[in-house]
Order: structure tokens, then C-alpha cells, then sequence
């Protein structure tokens, strides 16, 4: 194995730039490269942070720093000094003398951020510890096939031990070599995965962000796409892929030479199997904040629907993202082309089968004013655009999707009127239903109007002297009250003390106690007197 020292006297300016950029980016996730092609401003690589941007600047000198040098480091420092900075690093292979320190100290004194000079000890120390930078970088990777080759060649020379098992021990020595691998390559950490019929698959996963912008994969193949329906679906998977960076997936038969180039490393060539293609979007896209709204004619808002993006693909011509709202019952299919500027949403709804109402609710609500007529618009990080298509938005088993729509939104409230929350599994009966409807009417302080056929009331002894008196003879008018729950899919819910006003009851049945028995209840039947008109509401009296 070669030693990871770095011969910094040895290393060009450019070559110096991208390896220690790239070891930023290790550090830093989030670093930014700056293109110094019309000037860095002060800046090779920046990291954003909470509290503002921290900067680096990079010098490939070696030897001593004086002259030209600190002219060149004070420039530096003074241009990145005109934004807002909470720090400035300079980042050289030189470990400072006390009379380089002192000239450092006063460079920085008056800056009100933090300045710090790392030098060759600091790059070494990060070198040792990140091997596969400077095999790749320092020694042009002309160690890596070398070393892999032997690696392989290790696996028969030096079989593994087998006292904790066979298949232990070859997985073991597996991940030693893979560990080994992934030292060789300081943009990518690669995966094996090995089937059951011989065949392996490998992944080739970025170690940061923009690693495919420092070292960019190529693949050179030759496809041959045949006049039938498989290869005209084959070829439009493809042309997919290239425009939105969408997955495909070419069987072997179409392919009539592939080969991959990753730069310094090996260079492998495709032989059988099928080929899968696709382009993961940027953070910038996957990250993206979108929302559907339905407008109508006058541009005033009838619902907005916020979605979430579950994943999303680039190529040359845009970007494509799968969407869900927050229910998951509403899934989209957004699709930006660059050169026409066109934003295209397609739309699809799969009723579920078990559902939070407040959380379907903006679904519905969407697909409801557009079914109605409204204009979709998409907002995309706040720019408006206009979607050229929209389908599949009928949900099946609602005919009527304004009275769905009512329906939730009358659940949506009871439960949030109550605190009584749960979800809801299949559809409701009517009788469900309509006790949702009431319910809700009831708690936003409605009076009810509606109709009644009969009330049946049991007279306790003591009372039945004053009650008789009280109903019998011409209609009257009556007012009682009773606690109302309601109970949708078993679950019992409170919604409060409700009156009900009838304008008109007479008797129709009287059964007295006989006076034999004088602590017997008196059975009394009422039935609508000159009308059958009730009100019912709530009262804002508990007792």
C-alpha cells in the first residue's frame, strides 16, 4: 500500500485547488465552489451557515510566505471582508514561522470575524485521515488499479478463515475488500450487492454534494431500438430519460455496446443483463416548496392543496417530480421543459381506505373546484405557473364532488369543534352521515329546522298530577332538551345539550296508573297537534 504524504512542492495550482476543495466538501456538506474565472471575490470555497458565510481561500504555495505572496493574501482577505462573513480560512501548505504568524496577526487585527491560517500540519493530518483524496489527486490515482487488482487476487491467494462460519467469513472478507474499494475514490462510496444466480449489482453513490460536478461519470453505448411496440416503449423510456433524467430500464437485446468511464479509476464494460438509467434532481429541485390552488374567473382563490415531493429526476431538457399531498390519497406528476417553459401537471386520485378527514379534506376541496370549472395553478418556491394538462382528478365512489367535499369538511369540524379525533376506515352509512351533517350545523350555533312524528314520555308518580294537566286539552307548544352524542364507526362523540322547540304536540295515548298501583309510572304519547315543525339547537346553558 502506498504511503498518503503529500508532496505539496509537486502539486499544481489547479490540481492543489480541486483537492483540497474537495476535502472542504467533506468537511462541509453544504460548501460552495467559487468559479474564479472572473474572479473569486476573496474565495475559492464558501460554506453557508445559520449565522452567515464562512469562506476559504486557497494558496498552492510552498516554501515561506513573504513578497508577493502576502500582497496576494491581503488582497484576498480584503475582498471577501465586503460581505457579511462569520469567518475567513487561509488554507495553504505552509506551517508558519513566528515572524510569518505576527505578519498574520496583524493582517487580520480589525476584522470582526474570525480569521485562522491552516497549514501543511492541518492538510497532512486531513490527507491521513481521507486517504482516497490524495491517492486520487496527488498521485494521479496511478495506485488504484494496481491496488485493486491486488486486492481480487487476494481473495484466492488468502482464504478466509472459517471458524465462525463459511458464509461469515466470506462476507467479512467481502467488506474488507469494499472498505478498500471506497478508499479510491474520494467523490463516491461504492456498493455491491451479489444475487443468488451469480449476478451483482453496483451503486455509486456521491460523498457530497456536487461530487458528480468535480468528477462527472460518462457512458458511451450504442443502442439499437426495433420497429415493434417493446422497442418504440423502450426507445420513448429513453428519450425520457435523457430529456427529464426519468428511469429506464433497457433489456440487453437493444443494447450493442456500453461502456462506462469513471475518470482514473477502471473503466468497465457492459457484457449482459439489463441496463438501468435514470438522474436524481439537485436539492434545489427536490427541495422545492409546491402548491396547487384552484382559481376562478376573477383570479380569487376556491382551494389550495400544498404537495411534497417524494422524488424527482433532471436530464437536458427539465426536471420531472412525483407528488403527494399530505393525505396520499392525490398524487401529481410535475414535469418542467426548459426550452418552451412549459409546466406540465398531471394529476391522479386513489380513494383510501383509511384517511384522517382533515388531512383529506384539501384534496377534495382541490378537485372539487376544479371539477367545477376553476383554473389550476401550480406555485412553484412562489412563481406562478400555469399547468398545460390535468387528469384523473374524479375520485371513484363520489359522483358529487361538492357534497364530498361538504361532507369532509362537516367531519373535519366536528372533530375539531370536540377534540374527539380518529380516522376513518371505508365509507360511512347514511344514518352517519346524516348525523355528521346535523352535528356540525348544530355546533356552528345553526337552529335546525326539521319535523317530528312522535315523542314518548314516562311521568313519574309525583308528577303526574301537574303533567296531566299541562298536556291535555288543545295543541301547545313544548320545549324539551337531552344530551346529544353522536356515534360514527363506534366512536362516540359528545356534541352537547340540545333543545328542540315544538310549535304544536297533542296527546294521542294516555295510559294512567290504576290507583291500586300508586308508584307506577303514567305512559304518554305525543303526536304533532296543527303542525310537525321543530327547532333544534344547542344551548349555551350545561346545567
Amino acid at each position: 500500500m502506498m504511503p498518503n504524504r503529500v508532496p505539496w512542492w509537486d502539486i499544481g495550482r489547479e490540481t492543489y485547488e480541486d483537492m483540497v476543495s474537495v476535502l472542504i466538501s467533506w468537511l462541509h456538506p453544504k460548501a460552495q465552489r467559487i468559479d474564479g474565472a472572473g474572479g473569486d471575490g476573496g474565495r475559492d470555497v464558501q460554506v453557508p451557515t445559520h449565522d452567515g458565510m464562512l469562506v476559504y481561500q486557497l494558496k498552492s504555495f510552498t516554501g515561506r510566505m513573504k513578497g508577493s505572496r502576502r500582497r496576494q493574501v491581503k488582497r484576498s482577505l480584503a475582498r471577501a471582508a465586503q460581505d457579511d462573513l462569520v469567518g475567513w480560512r487561509l488554507v495553504v501548505p505552509i506551517d508558519p514561522t513566528p515572524d510569518e504568524l505576527e505578519w498574520f496577526e496583524g493582517l487580520v487585527e480589525g476584522y470582526h470575524f474570525e480569521c485562522r491560517w491552516l497549514g501543511k500540519t492541518w492538510l497532512d493530518r486531513q490527507m491521513a485521515e481521507k486517504p482516497a483524496i490524495a491517492r486520487y489527486y496527488a498521485h494521479d490515482g496511478r495506485f488504484a488499479l494496481s491496488e485493486l487488482i491486488e486486492m481480487l487476487e487476494r481473495i484466492g491467494a488468502d482464504p478466509p478463515s472459517v471458524k465462525d462460519g463459511i458464509v461469515n467469513a466470506a462476507v467479512d472478507q467481502v467488506k474488507g475488500i469494499l472498505q478498500q474499494v471506497n478508499e479510491l475514490d474520494p467523490h463516491y462510496v461504492f456498493g455491491f450487492a451479489f444475487q443468488p444466480d451469480g449476478g451483482v449489482s453496483v451503486t455509486e453513490v456521491p460523498r457530497y454534494p456536487g461530487a458528480g460536478k468535480d468528477s462527472p461519470r460518462s457512458l458511451k453505448m450504442t443502442l439499437a431500438f426495433p420497429d415493434t411496440e417493446e422497442g418504440e416503449s423502450a426507445h420513448q423510456a429513453f428519450r425520457d430519460t435523457l430529456d427529464y433524467g426519468t428511469l429506464s430500464v433497457i433489456p440487453s437485446e437493444f443494447i450493442t455496446e456500453a461502456r462506462f468511464d469513471p475518470p482514473r479509476l477502471l473503466d468497465t464494460d457492459f457484457e449482459d443483463g439489463e441496463l438501468s438509467l435514470s438522474s436524481p434532481a439537485p436539492d434545489l429541485v427536490t427541495e422545492a416548496e409546491i402548491v396547487l390552488k384552484a382559481v376562478d374567473r376573477g383570479g380569487d382563490i376556491l382551494a389550495r392543496l400544498p404537495l411534497e415531493v417524494e422524488d424527482a429526476t433532471q436530464g437536458m431538457r427539465g426536471s420531472r417530480l412525483n407528488l403527494k399531498d399530505k393525505s396520499g390519497a392525490l398524487g401529481a406528476v410535475a414535469t418542467f421543459d426548459g426550452p418552451t417553459s412549459q409546466f406540465r401537471v398531471d394529476v391522479s386520485y386513489t380513494p383510501p381506505q383509511e384517511y384522517w378527514p382533515l388531512d383529506l379534506l384539501p384534496a377534495v376541496n382541490f378537485m372539487a373546484a376544479v371539477g367545477s370549472g376553476a383554473d389550476m395553478v401550480a406555485v412553484v418556491n412562489g412563481q406562478n405557473f400555469a399547468p398545460q394538462g390535468l387528469t384523473g382528478f374524479q375520485p371513484s365512489g363520489a359522483e358529487d364532488l361538492a357534497k364530498y367535499a361538504e361532507f369532509l369538511g362537516n367531519l373535519s369540524y366536528i372533530q375539531t369543534k370536540t377534540g374527539v379525533f380518529f380516522d376513518i376506515t371505508g365509507g360511512l352509512t347514511a344514518e352517519e352521515e346524516w348525523s355528521a351533517v346535523f352535528a356540525s350545523q348544530l355546533l356552528n350555533g345553526e337552529r335546525v329546522q326539521g319535523t317530528w312524528d312522535k315523542i314518548t314520555l314516562q311521568i313519574a308518580p309525583g308528577a303526574r298530577e301537574s303533567v296531566e294537566e299541562t298536556l291535555c286539552g288543545p295543541p301547545k307548544a313544548m320545549r324539551s332538551t337531552s344530551h346529544l352524542t353522536i356515534s360514527i364507526q363506534g366512536n362516540d362523540i359528545p356534541i352537547g345539550r340540545l333543545v328542540e322547540e315544538i310549535e304544536s304536540a297533542r296527546v294521542q295515548t294516555w295510559h294512567p296508573s290504576a290507583d291500586s298501583e300508586p308508584h307506577a309510572t303514567t305512559t304518554v304519547t305525543l303526536v304533532p297537534g296543527d303542525t310537525d315543525k321543530v327547532t333544534r339547537f344547542l344551548s349555551a346553558d350545561l346545567d
